[in-house]
Order: C-alpha cells, then structure tokens, then sequence
C-alpha cells in the first residue's frame, strides 16, 4: 500500500476510533527499519485537544499473520505485554490501540508511542571496549529486571505455565512447529531435548522477551534504555530467555552469563540445556523460512533476503549444537 494510502487510510481509521479528538491529521508518515514481523511506520498525529493544537510522535506497526496457527496471533500479544509492562514501569512503549481487523490497512495492527532514540546495536559499533561492555552490564540491569516483574500480572498473554510444566511446553511447542513444517531432520535433536528435559532443575517464570538483544533496544540522547518487539512474548523458565539472547553477544557472552546471575542472584543452572535449545531454535527458524517462506513463521516477504544471507551461519550454528550434545543433524 503506498504512503499515501496508508496515511488516508490510517487518518480515517483514527477519526473513527478517536472523535473528540479534532482537527485529526497523519503527517510524515515514512517507513523505518523495524523487526521481521511485520512493516513498522513513523508518523505524527497531529489534532485539537480543547483548543489547543497537539502534534504526537507515533508508530504505526502491521503485522504479518504467521502461515502457522499456533504461533498464535503477534499483534494482541505485543499489545498486551506492552500495556502491563507500561503499567509496572518497565521502559518499553506505551501502546494506544489494537486493530485486529485487516479490513482497515490491509493487516491486524498496532499504534503505540514512538520512542526517541538511536538501535543500541548500532551504537556499540561505535564504541571502545570499554564503553561496550559498560552498555552490555546496563543491557544486563534491564534484563534481570524484566526477569523480576511479577509474571502472573501477565494473564493477558495466555495460559500460564506452571513451574514443573514450563519446560515440557515448550518442547511441545518447539515439537508441533517442527511436524508442521515437515523439519524431520529435527527428529534426532528434539529426542535428545526431550531426553535431558526431566533432569533440568532449578526452574524460575519469568516474563521473557525471546528476543532480547542490542537489535530491540533504543538508547535516547541521556542514555536511557528502551526495549521494543514484544511480540514474542511469554511466561516461560528464564533461562529460555537469557539463552536465546547469548547468540547475539559474541565474546561478551559468558560475563553476560556471569553479571546475570550475580544481579539476578541465583545460578543460572544446567544452561548448556538451553543453550542447546536456542541454537536448534535458530537453526530451525532459517531452514523453516528457506524450505517454506518467511511468512509461514510470521514474518515478512523481505525476510527471505536476510535469510539466504544467515545460510552460512548454518553450518557455525551446526558445530556449536553438536560440540554440547554429540548429536549430528
């Protein structure tokens, strides 16, 4: 849909939705760099308040519906979590209304508060080592944090997991995604989850991000953080969490490890379990996007790109899963 359409499209959705506000008007409206899920927009909402003429930054964010049902549907959830996180003062956006409708702008959507501020990941490009790894210990504070929310505050996300349970849900989950893509490759792989599953201890719910990383987070001009993409939200053991989000830090990844669990308080126990899990997990989400489309997991057509280009992180990604488990896929 071009600009155009969208900001009349967008400008008639929001004088249905928002009539006492008046004078209503979409202006610059321009697409920016946002997550795999979806198309993400900028733009300000310009309008009367009692007289007075008010200019908002916003986001506009559509959502690509998953080809797979039970990936469940992304917008509610992001929308959902952002709202409670908002409510428990965790830096995240405020988010303002959820269309699931696609009758309006051709896809479910979501309008939230624009956060100002540069990626995180692409300031640590410029800083010293010193600097770097100063960031990565505040990245560090806020995960922790989010770990600490109460997680049954987040009901609106789904059915909560008991703590015995958490990590056989989400083996049955990883398990149903793989049959429904026809990833029999995985087979070996999962066995070996399912395997090791009921030896795993020292199980802790947490509200998780699944996708934490200097990617998602905003750093404004003082230096306060923000964390966006809360569409993979959930209830889940933390360790799910923080492993996931050790792909992404390089070297800095085992004193990540070792400054989460002082701040946190607690061991992070049987980790390589989880970690075994989120490199299956990332093996699995390029071969499913290659063998099926990016949208079958719910994420946008230009997604394949990138993908094509993670090809040869397949084969680091292989050796990493093989030297924690001996099992060859």
């Amino acid at each position: 849909m071009p600009f155009t359409s969208i900001s009349e499209s967008l400008g008639h959705y929001l004088r249905i939705k928002v009539p006492y506000l008046t004078n209503l008007a979409v202006l610059a409206i321009e697409r920016i760099e946002g997550g795999w899920e979806g198309d993400v927009f900028a733009f300000d909402l310009s309008f009367l308040d009692n007289g007075t003429a008010q200019t908002r930054p916003m986001i506009l964010k559509l959502y690509q519906e998953p080809g797979l049902e039970l990936l469940g549907q992304r917008h509610t959830r992001e929308f959902e979590a952002l709202r409670q996180l908002n409510n428990e003062g965790y830096p995240a956006p405020d988010v303002y209304l959820l269309e699931c409708d696609s009758c309006y702008l051709g896809k479910p959507f979501v309008i939230m508060e624009r956060v100002a501020g540069a990626r995180l990941d692409k300031l640590l490009e410029q800083y010293s080592p010193t600097e770097r790894e100063a960031r990565y210990g505040e990245m560090c504070k806020l995960f922790v944090r989010l770990h600490s929310l109460d997680w049954q505050n987040f009901t609106a996300l789904g059915d909560l997991p008991a703590v015995e349970s958490a990590i056989d849900r989400e083996l049955q989950r990883f398990l149903q995604i793989g049959l429904a893509a026809g990833a029999s490759y995985a087979e070996p792989a999962l066995a070996w989850l399912w395997q090791r599953a009921s030896s795993v201890t020292g199980s802790r719910l947490a509200l998780a991000h699944w996708d934490f990383h200097a990617g998602n987070i905003l750093c404004d001009s003082h230096g306060k953080l923000s964390v966006l993409d809360w569409c993979g939200a959930g209830v889940t053991d933390c360790r799910f969490d923080l492993a996931w989000s050790t792909l992404f830090l390089g070297d800095f990844a085992p004193k990540f490890i070792a400054l989460y669990a002082e701040l946190a308080g607690h061991p992070v126990d049987d980790f390589d379990f989880f970690l075994a899990f989120a490199y299956l997990r990332r093996i699995l989400s390029i071969t499913i996007s290659l063998q099926h489309s990016p949208e079958f997991l719910g994420m946008r057509a230009e997604a394949a790109e990138h993908m094509h280009l993670q090809q040869h992180r397949l084969h680091a990604l292989h050796n990493q899963w093989l030297g924690l488990t001996g099992v060859r896929l």
